[in-house]
């Protein structure tokens, strides 16, 4: 029985977040931001914007475009499970189509988590820190 190749990379992405007012947060990202195409996976931003409601839930919304993919969007939901710990989950158009993740925050530093499916490299996973001043 012939074998699936696996194809592994490790590329870094590159953002920005700025408190717009209060309960409101805008972001904007560079993917693959080393500059080097790798395979199938190109570069590409995103910019979104999120919006606090009542209950620790955020609701999101943002515009996705990779280099030789159709322009995308998506939205999501994000729940602050409790003080330093959220739980998210998005769905979208291109290249991201599902996603679901966690973030845990200890002072200054935030690690998030997530599984996604991407149009083109499948399921794949997304590992980012975040440092707060």
């Amino acid at each position: 029985m012939a074998q699936r190749a696996v194809r592994r990379w490790t590329v870094f992405d590159l953002g920005v977040q700025a408190v717009l007012k209060k309960g409101v947060t805008w972001g904007l990202v560079a993917w693959n931001a080393g500059g080097t195409r790798m395979g199938v996976l190109g570069q590409g931003g995103m910019m979104g914007i999120g919006v606090e409601g009542a209950g620790g839930v955020v609701l999101v919304a943002d515009i996705q475009k990779e280099s030789g993919m159709p322009t995308g969007s998506g939205v999501g939901l994000e729940y602050r499970l409790r003080e330093g710990v959220l739980l998210r989950v998005g769905a979208g158009g291109h290249p991201e189509r599902m996603a679901a993740g966690m973030g845990v925050r200890k002072g200054w530093m935030q690690v998030d988590y997530a599984a996604l499916f991407h149009t083109v490299l499948g399921v794949s996973h997304r590992v980012s820190m975040r440092f707060f001043k």
